[in-house]
């Protein structure tokens, strides 16, 4: 069955993600993709947190703002998306 193992591929990337991200920390689009690895794991929290750090090395790196502020926004959380969908 191949559906139970998207799961785990995608568990699977962020640890490559995250092993990117040690070696070369300015690599952003490392950053953007574990984040959106982990929000389709549902791990929101976490995904959130991987596009700040991005953002924080990368502050002019639009597609980071972006997903952070979709990903609020998704959230309910109004106020916090527009501030960074303004930046974006």
């Amino acid at each position: 069955m191949y559906i139970p193992r998207i799961p785990l591929r995608l568990q699977e990337s962020v640890t490559y993600f995250e092993k990117s991200i040690q070696i070369l920390p300015s690599y952003t689009q490392a950053y953007q993709n574990m984040g959106l690895a982990l929000e389709e794991l549902k791990q929101f929290d976490k995904a959130l947190g991987v596009y700040q750090r991005g953002i924080s090395t990368d502050p002019e790196y639009s597609p980071l703002i972006y997903n952070a502020g979709v990903l609020l926004f998704n959230q309910g959380k109004y106020t916090q998306a527009l501030t960074f969908l303004q930046d974006a």
